[in-house]
């Protein structure tokens, strides 16, 4: 779709201007950053593996991806199956074992940086982590033609990418049109994603619920 976008754009627009033609990448990249801000994340949700933690080490390494936000985090220890760290504030994840597993440390994490998350106690061994977290897709470009946003919403970047080439040739009356095609789309997108959610997790988005709880 990357391709697409870049010689189509500006035939759309009937863009006599070169500089829109070369300037594209950038223009498919600012629409990307206003979508990503404007988009359900829940279609973005994934379930990884991050890394095992070298023992001695308490650092949990999460640059690998490009992590939007956090939703759980669950630890293997000594073989005794996964066990969840349950979300306790916006900084922190704990996990208390029950009361019938002595020996076990009580272990929790927090944000160590952008990147990184710190794991209390340091760990004794080697332990695997595993968290399900709303992970940014790739950014479309020469060699990513397209993502899980132009497979599955394709209009939606097509409106994007079409309202942030009208900014850039100062075309305020083709700006307000596609502006308004892509909060349709995208509208019309994260409806989609609230169907998703509620037909994979049994429960609505808070924002859909009406006044008797429906």
């Amino acid at each position: 779709m990357y391709d697409e976008l870049v010689a189509n754009t500006p035939l759309w627009l009937y863009a006599e201007n070169r500089d829109l033609v070369d300037q594209m990448p950038k223009v498919i990249s600012d629409a990307e950053d206003q979508i990503i801000n404007l988009i359900d994340h829940y279609l973005f949700q994934q379930v990884v593996e991050i890394a095992f933690v070298d023992k001695g080490t308490r650092d949990i390494d999460l640059s690998q991806h490009r992590i939007l936000e956090l939703r759980a985090m669950r630890v293997l220890y000594r073989n005794g199956g996964m066990t969840p760290l349950e979300r306790r504030d916006l900084e922190a994840l704990s996990m208390l074992f029950a009361s019938n597993r002595s020996g076990r440390p009580r272990f929790y994490a927090q944000f160590g940086g952008i990147d990184t998350m710190r794991l209390f106690p340091t760990p004794s061994e080697d332990i695997t982590i595993e968290i399900t977290a709303n992970i940014e897709p790739p950014r479309l470009g020469p060699s990513q033609q397209s993502n899980i946003i132009s497979d599955r919403f394709p209009r939606v970047i097509e409106r994007a990418t079409l309202r942030q080439a009208a900014v850039f040739m100062k075309n305020a009356e083709d700006e307000q049109r596609y502006e308004a095609e892509m909060q349709a789309a995208i509208l019309e997108a994260n409806s989609a994603i609230g169907r998703m959610r509620r037909d994979e997790t049994g429960t609505r988005p808070i924002e859909t619920i009406n006044a008797s709880g429906q």
